[in-house]
């Protein structure tokens, strides 16, 4: 068995970078870098979050991260919840420990409060 680290990286393809760039802003403030063909999210454990852009008919899209969490320290879940709803993403669960939500894309993010 492997010793457990923090991820890495975490790939996410998005049908419009534009948007999802708005989406994960909220969450995570301003993203390292970003161009035409990505954006790069970077966290101070070491990991990445990266957004890539990529076409796909629905039903016949590519296969992609359903749904990922991580450990956030205490946040303004009202405003995050907003901020996402205003950009077309939906608030699938809010127990007070995991904050759950889906971005327009149906890619799930868990918040889970440490």
């Amino acid at each position: 068995m492997l010793p457990m680290s923090p991820a890495d990286s975490a790939v996410v393809r998005v049908s419009n970078l534009k948007k999802a760039l708005q989406y994960y802003r909220i969450l995570y403030g301003k993203e390292r870098r970003s161009d035409a063909h990505g954006a790069e999210f970077a966290f101070r454990n070491g990991s990445r979050l990266l957004l890539e852009p990529v076409s796909y008919v629905y039903g016949q899209g590519e296969v992609r991260i359903a749904r990922f969490g991580i450990r956030v320290q205490p946040f303004d879940r009202a405003a995050a919840a907003q901020g996402i709803a205003r950009l077309g993403g939906k608030v699938l669960q809010d127990d007070g420990k995991v904050l759950r939500l889906q971005d327009a894309d149906g890619i799930e993010l868990e918040l889970v409060s440490s």
